[in-house]
């Protein structure tokens, strides 16, 4: 090409304004295009047809991949709805997700599949691709912090940030820019678009999302790519974006320099295979046998940890007296609040002499050297918590931050409805996100509690009229429910997501067919209702207020809100709802000494008006 030859650009399509626009602007994908017009020698005219966006297949999205093998017969290409980006099997293909990796846990094969949310066979792919174990014995384990050391370099090398008006193509794995007249652009449900275009290289087809509102800037600096492929190779993004480096492609680092990085940043991560191997059946055992929870095994992860590193992270072999002493004054030092401190010296013990059971380490951990892991008498009193005035909300106090929520949406609707199932049942926040609508028995007032309950203990929960309407707010949620689709399958309360598809408009948020992912989200919810009404209150203090309305009541009664709380006797409820010592002595010391002010008054005008009746008689 001549160098003083020039590139004109066509202008922004007006089709790009609205759909209506849109139709006008179609053009048959396997037009050819129109033949370039003959130009002066010395001037090279070339100009970029509008996009042409495919406002009838709108409604439909395709997998890039599937376009060639969906052609019809004409040449027209059929498009099927809700294909996505999934797999011949049916399962969509995720990237995993290093961030559910632990850097400070050392995974089993199948832990490390179910936390990457892949398969077994594929970490097993991975061990032959190059990911570490922790050494050559079976069965296999895995770092945490390698896992995902390795996850990020591996994976990194598939992620490029591209200019704009750039394509990837897969067939040269490199960036590249389309061919003149290539580009074809087709809308999809949830609002962007999805455009196409031949590499100039191998002339294979490239794809690209775009947002709706990006597809002139995305055609116009696709037009500016320079034609010339060599050129192109060599300076294509300083002629398509002003991020000169948007394009380019650092080599990650290393595996072990990312390692070592991580092992700076978290001094705590595990480095000996034989201790893990001891630690992971400890933790079995501790989970299946002894029934911990997989939280609490957390605690005695961490525990091992700071033992392993003040020991330089060597074998559990020995523990000499004077070492257990000198660790335990360490950690006294190191810091920590004194709660910890106590339930890291003993959780380490729990795991000595566990490990003085087991063959070979039976004669070499004496369980006396074991014994000086514990603290004082003192410090074990000193942690025990202290008594506490619990706040929790009236009847009416409930009911005004109820009345005053929203109730324009089914969002806000829904918030409405999770505070009525807290006050006629006070559950659990953990219970009420793995709700289904079946769980819900209209006809009887009873809510059945199966699944994330407090010891896995079904609980059969009655809705206590402490408000009619409150209860009828929750059958007209459900009677909602069933009006958008859902079944009695679905989750009572789905969590919110934002809407897609013709008529969407931005940041619309709707009800999803999947549960909340995080209990927590609440308690937010419930704090903003009541301070919305100037109060502060959590969702756990429905429990407060219920026992409040039981504890006064006949014994029978009050067994009957026990169970309701799911405690096995009105004792439990008492203990950890009912009025403690602390309340009780204030109270009966503020009526002391009102009353001892009320008889001293009443002396004080008592001798004023016998001293009156005397003035006025002398």
């Amino acid at each position: 090409m001549p160098e003083h030859s020039t590139i004109e650009a066509a202008a922004e399509p007006e089709g790009l304004s609205g759909q209506s626009d849109l139709d006008a602007s179609i053009a048959p994908r396997d037009a050819k295009p129109p033949e370039e017009p003959v130009a002066p020698p010395l001037e090279v005219v070339m100009k970029i047809p509008p996009p042409t966006i495919n406002a009838a297949k709108a409604n439909s999205r395709v997998r890039p991949d599937e376009l060639e093998r969906s052609e019809g017969a004409g040449g027209e290409r059929q498009f099927q709805q809700g294909a996505g980006k999934r797999r011949p099997n049916g399962k969509k293909k995720r990237r995993p997700d290093g961030r559910a990796i632990r850097e400070t846990k050392t995974y089993m094969v199948a832990e490390l599949a179910d936390a990457a949310r892949k398969s077994p066979q594929t970490v097993y792919d991975w061990i032959d691709q190059g990911l570490r174990t922790i050494d050559d014995l079976s069965p296999a384990m895995v770092y945490g912090y390698v896992a995902r050391a390795w996850l990020d370099e591996n994976w990194g090398r598939r992620r490029h940030k591209l200019a704009i008006g750039v394509f990837y193509c897969c067939s040269c794995q490199e960036p590249r820019g389309a061919t003149l007249n290539s580009i074809h652009c087709d809308k999809r449900p949830d609002g962007a678009v999805v455009c196409r275009g031949n590499c100039l290289v191998c002339d294979a087809a490239m794809y690209r999302t775009v947002k709706a509102n990006e597809v002139a800037f995305f055609l116009e600096a696709a037009a500016d790519l320079p034609t010339d492929v060599k050129r192109f190779n060599d300076s294509y993004i300083t002629s398509a974006s002003p991020e000169s480096d948007a394009g380019s492609h650092t080599p990650p680092e290393s595996i072990s320099m990312v390692v070592e990085k991580r092992r700076h940043r978290a001094a705590l991560l595990p480095r000996n295979p034989g201790n893990e191997r001891l630690k992971h059946a400890f933790f079995e055992e501790r989970h299946n046998v002894d029934g911990r929870s997989l939280l609490s095994i957390r605690v005695d992860e961490t525990a091992l940890l700071r033992f392993e590193s003040y020991f330089k992270f060597r074998d559990f072999s020995k523990l000499s007296k004077d070492e257990a002493i000198a660790f335990k004054n360490d950690l006294r030092a190191s810091g920590l609040t004194l709660p910890v401190v106590v339930a890291t010296l003993a959780a380490i013990s729990v795991f000595l002499e566990w490990l003085s059971e087991r063959d070979g380490y039976k004669r070499r951990i004496s369980l006396k050297n074991v014994k000086y892991l514990q603290v004082t008498r003192k410090e074990r009193r000193s942690v025990r918590p202290s008594e506490k005035i619990k706040r929790y909300p009236t009847p009416e106090q409930a009911d005004l931050a109820i009345m005053t929520m929203p109730t324009t949406s089914p969002t806000q609707i829904r918030n409405r409805t999770i505070i009525c199932v807290l006050g006629v049942t006070a559950m659990r926040v953990g219970a009420i996100i793995a709700l289904r609508i079946k769980d819900v028995d209209l006809d009887e007032g009873i809510i059945h509690q199966r699944v994330n309950t407090k010891f896995g203990k079904p609980i059969d929960s009655v809705m206590i009229p402490i408000r009619a309407h409150w209860i009828e707010f929750i059958k007209d949620y459900i009677n909602l429910l069933y009006s958008l689709g859902y079944s009695e399958e679905d989750f009572l309360f789905p969590r919110v997501e934002v809407k897609s598809g013709p008529g969407a408009e931005f940041g619309e948020k709707t009800l999803s067919k999947h549960p909340m992912s995080d209990a927590q989200m609440i308690g937010r919810m419930v704090q903003e209702a009541f301070a919305a009404v100037g109060l502060r209150f959590g969702p756990h203090s429905f429990r407060n207020m219920q026992w409040r309305i039981a504890e006064d009541a006949p014994p029978r009664v009050a067994h009957a809100f026990s169970l309701n709380l799911g405690h096995g006797s009105s004792k439990v409820s008492f203990d950890h709802y009912g009025r403690k010592s602390l309340e009780e002595r204030r109270n009966l010391i503020h009526d002391h000494f009102a009353k001892a002010d009320d008889q001293r008054n009443k002396i004080i005008d008592d001798t004023i008006e016998a001293l009156t009746k005397l003035k006025g008689g002398g």
